[in-house]
């Protein structure tokens, strides 16, 4: 599996909503920027995608989620000048969305256990992850 195949289980749950519109963002000259923009009755979030075929398996070692600096700089800059911004990674066939703890998961610190505590949302299903990311907006 790969982050294309996340975005494309994504963007199916997606096209289901009704008045939403998104944007996937592909651009190799800003460092940082997450992969997805989705404004939904008028409000906007962006989602940083991130995919592994499957956790370590030794359950010390950390999750290694190839989250770079600039992504963890952008996110938290947005985050803290009041706009949404999270990280949705797919492990295996798992969704785990991460608002917060983002530093831990940048520095790779996080056991699977913790990787999957400090989740504001896991679930198997995308439709499940878009209905959530709309509540929280």
């Amino acid at each position: 599996m790969s982050e294309k195949q996340t975005w494309q289980n994504l963007k199916w749950a997606i096209d289901k909503v009704k008045g939403i519109h998104y944007q996937r963002i592909e651009d190799a000259l800003t460092a940082g920027i997450p992969d997805l923009m989705l404004c939904y009755q008028g409000k906007v979030i962006f989602v940083e995608l991130k995919q592994r075929d499957a956790f370590p398996k030794r359950p010390a070692t950390p999750v290694r989620i190839g989250f770079k600096p600039a992504q963890y700089l952008w996110i938290t800059k947005h985050q803290k000048a009041g706009g949404k911004a999270v990280m949705l990674s797919q492990v295996g066939r798992d969704y785990y969305l991460h608002e917060h703890c983002l530093q831990h998961i940048r520095d790779e610190t996080l056991s699977a256990k913790e990787f999957r505590n400090s989740a504001v949302m896991h679930s198997r299903t995308t439709m499940e992850i878009v209905r959530y990311l709309l509540e929280v907006l």
